[in-house]
Parts: C-alpha cells; sequence; structure tokens
C-alpha cells in the first residue's frame, strides 16, 4: 500500500460504507446546484424522449384501469427525487397537451415533486414555470428520504399519502434514482457465496467528511464466506438462494437499499401501485453472468449499475 495513503473505512459491508453518508452530504450540501452547475448529469437522465415515453405510458396504464378508478378522489404521480424538476416540467407539458381532451379528463390527476433535500424542494416551489400547475393543482411537493420515508407529506395540498388515505393506485416514477441508493456486493464462487467487504483509502490530509473527497478515494474489496441466511429479511435471504443456484464465477451487486425503499411504498400505498423506472443497469440473467468486481461512476455524487433482474424477482 503507498505511504500516502490512509485507511478511512476497513472491511466494512458495502452497504455500511462511507461513501453513502458522502453522498448524501453532497446533495445536501449542493442542493439543486448539483444539476445547475452541471455536476451531476442532466440531459440524458431528463429530457423530452424520456419524458414523452412516461407521460404515453401513464396515460395508458389509467386508461387500463378506468373502470377501477375512484374518479372522487385524486391519482398522484409521485416523482421520486425529482432533483432539478427539469423531467417533471417536461412530463407535465406533455401528459396535459393531451390529458385534458380525452375520456380521462375528469380523473384528478396531481404530479408531485420528491428529495429530501428541502432546499431543493424551496427551489421547485419557487421556480416561475412550475407555478401555473401550482396553482391548478396539478402539481404539489414533497420531501421524501428513500432511506426512511413510510408517508409522503404534501406541502399545498395538505395531505399526507399513505396507506389510510389513499384511495387510487399510485404511479411512481423512479428516474435514475436506484443507481444512488445503497447496495452490498457478492462474490458467487464454486458454489460459494462471499460477501465483498470495502476498504476505504484516502490521500494523507483529506478531510472524511468531506464530499469533495469521492473522487480521491481508492476501494479495494476483500472476500468472506457467508451464509444465505445474511439479512434479516427473509425475502432477501431467499433471492440470494436463488442467485447462488443459478449463477457461478461472478459478482453480484444486490439492491437492498432499492428493496427496502420498494417494501416501504408498497406499504404506503397497500400494494397497489405502479412503477416506471428508467436507470442504467441490468435486467436480463445472462447479464449478471462473469461479471467483475463493480465499479461506480463519480459525478460530484456517484452511482451503480442497477441490479434490475434482482429487482424485478423481488
Amino acid at each position: 500500500m503507498p505511504n500516502n495513503l490512509n485507511i478511512l473505512s476497513n472491511n466494512q459491508r458495502l452497504s455500511d460504507s462511507l461513501l453513502w453518508d458522502l453522498q448524501r452530504r453532497f446533495f445536501e450540501s449542493s442542493g439543486v446546484n448539483a444539476w445547475r452547475n452541471e455536476i451531476v448529469p442532466q440531459y440524458i437522465t431528463s429530457n423530452p424522449h424520456i419524458a414523452h415515453a412516461y407521460a404515453h405510458t401513464i396515460f395508458g396504464y389509467l386508461r387500463d384501469i378506468a373502470d377501477t378508478l375512484d374518479r372522487t378522489q385524486p391519482v398522484y404521480i409521485v416523482e421520486l427525487g425529482s432533483g432539478s424538476g427539469r423531467l417533471a416540467y417536461h412530463v407535465l407539458k406533455v401528459l396535459w397537451d393531451f390529458f385534458d381532451i380525452s375520456t380521462l379528463r375528469d380523473v384528478p390527476l396531481t404530479y408531485v415533486l420528491t428529495d429530501f433535500s428541502q432546499s431543493t424542494l424551496e427551489f421547485w416551489r419557487t421556480h416561475p414555470q412550475l407555478q401555473a400547475w401550482v396553482e391548478s393543482g396539478k402539481l404539489d411537493f414533497a420531501l421524501f428520504d428513500a432511506e426512511s420515508s413510510t408517508t409522503i407529506d404534501l406541502v399545498h395540498a395538505d395531505v399526507c399519502l399513505s396507506a389510510d388515505t389513499l384511495k387510487n393506485p399510485v404511479i411512481f416514477i423512479a428516474n435514475y434514482f436506484f443507481d444512488g441508493l445503497r447496495s452490498d456486493v457478492f462474490r458467487l464462487q464454486y458454489g460459494d457465496l462471499q460477501e465483498s467487504l470495502l476498504t476505504l483509502l484516502a490521500p494523507d490530509g483529506v478531510d472524511a467528511h468531506n464530499p469533495t473527497i469521492l473522487d480521491q478515494l481508492e476501494m479495494r474489496y476483500h472476500h468472506h464466506t457467508v451464509t444465505t441466511d445474511y439479512y434479516a429479511n427473509p425475502d432477501y435471504n431467499a433471492l440470494l438462494d436463488f442467485y447462488l443456484a443459478m449463477l457461478d464465477l461472478t459478482y453480484l451487486v444486490f439492491p437492498m437499499g432499492s428493496l427496502d425503499c420498494i417494501g416501504r411504498l408498497l406499504q404506503m400505498t397497500n400494494n397497489r401501485f405502479f412503477m416506471l423506472t428508467g436507470d442504467k443497469g441490468y435486467h436480463h440473467m445472462y447479464d449478471l453472468m462473469s461479471r467483475g468486481e463493480p465499479t461506480m461512476k463519480m459525478h460530484g455524487s456517484f452511482s451503480m449499475m442497477v441490479n434490475y433482474h434482482v429487482i424485478g424477482e423481488y
């Protein structure tokens, strides 16, 4: 090990790593400037093409379930981790170009922008291009923390979205959202399940609490054999059993933070939601074969490839 590198954390589960605390501090300190200053990629995640696809898919879903809707109660479209709000702006424009002249025009529809940062929420609340939708009741805002929130409290409507209050299915948009949530890493080798524990190293003098150090960190994995009785959640352990039987000589990114979040959304909505999600990731079993150690893309914060196959099996 080079003399100028110090150990910041040693042999931790990836999900327990200091990395996630640094990530949260980055977004808390940067707020909307993370996107405004083009530190975090924006156009690729929030362009009119994606918005058009989402808007038409939402309309198609609502048309499919139209006969089951309680039209005296709102249908909420909740965007998780809305960032700059640019995607919402494009979706709103496309959706209401045709929604108000469709056969669903009597369905009360509200789009909800969410983030865990109060400063980002305040940015949306005062943005001039969003005010007309707010005043018409078609747009609202809420704080939502993917790691802990069990309800969603709307700012303008003063309504708490929960299992007790929701009368219709909720439509969630998780657009470039799961790639920044906590994950664990396992190595599967000749029928052996190994946890990949992360050691973080940084140059001398680096402040371990400063989120700008992310791109200076060196990451090393060490592997230890474990059993599939790994998590407190038996559903997660059943998934580990499944992948151990199906895969070999590969690394498995296990998106436990995403599964935790989805589990709370299921409880919040009485198991009735429709989720649209787009991200960089893997969704076929063959995508998971012969993978090397997972890497992270640094862009002020960091992101990982999303294991959509695990999310789908869950």
